[in-house]
Parts: structure tokens; sequence; C-alpha cells
């Protein structure tokens, strides 16, 4: 039996461990507020969830989009904690964030968003290749 196989027939037994929901990150897309007749673009993926009394948040900790326009060339630092989960439907969550950037060049920016929601794992082909097969 080769090892797709044995993996197909295991796949749904109670010995293979299911989807850990603790172990999970979100990405996020976000844009900046206008300062000094600019803004930068927020993206990335957060850190792996952080338990919480009765929920989660995740660190955001990215570098902005550069900006080279109108100015000295620049970005900004972003360093926040999400807020707790949020339900939506579907059985995922997303989490609210903002903050403002760090201090460069003479000013900051302020951001909010929400992160992408978590997609259900157990929906995934595994007959699907990630290389183009």
């Amino acid at each position: 039996m080769s090892v797709e196989e044995d993996r197909k027939k295991k796949k749904g037994s109670p010995t293979v461990p299911e989807r850990d929901s603790r172990n999970h990150n979100h990405t996020f897309l976000a844009m900046t507020d206008v300062a000094k007749s600019h803004q930068h673009t927020i993206v990335g993926t957060t850190s792996p969830a952080i338990f919480t009394d009765d929920s989660h948040v995740h660190k955001i900790y990215v570098r902005t989009s550069y900006d080279p326009k109108d100015g000295a060339a620049h970005w900004h630092l972003i360093d926040v904690t999400t807020g707790p989960a949020i339900e939506v439907p579907g059985d995922e969550h997303t989490h609210y964030f903002y903050g403002e950037t760090s201090y460069d060049c003479g000013h900051r920016h302020c951001f909010d968003n929400i992160t992408a929601s978590v997609p259900d794992m157990e929906d995934c082909d595994d007959d699907h290749h990630h290389d183009g097969r």
C-alpha cells in the first residue's frame, strides 16, 4: 500500500488527530489613514493564538508598505494585539484590530480592520497539490 493510500485510509480514523483549533493564525490586509498626503498598506499573518480567560487573541507585528513619494522614503512598524475572537457564520471567527504605527519622518498613521476568518481545514481536498499538479 502506498503512503498516499495509507493516508487516505486513515483519514477520519479516530487515531488521526483532528485539527487543533488553537493552532491557527489569520491573514490581514488594511490601509492606514492619510498623514502628510500619503498612506500605507498593512498586510501579513498574525501570530498563533494566545489564550485569554474565555477566548484568544493574536499578535500583529509587521512593517507597513514602503512610501517613496513626496518627502523622505519610509515605512512604519505595527505592533498590536487583536481583540478576542468574533464568531462569524460557517463555524469560523475573525478578530478586530486597531492602533497607531510607529512615529517615523515626523508622523504616524492610525488603522483598523478585521482579520480574515479562519477556514475550516476539513474542507480542504487532500487530492489538490500546491505545486500545480
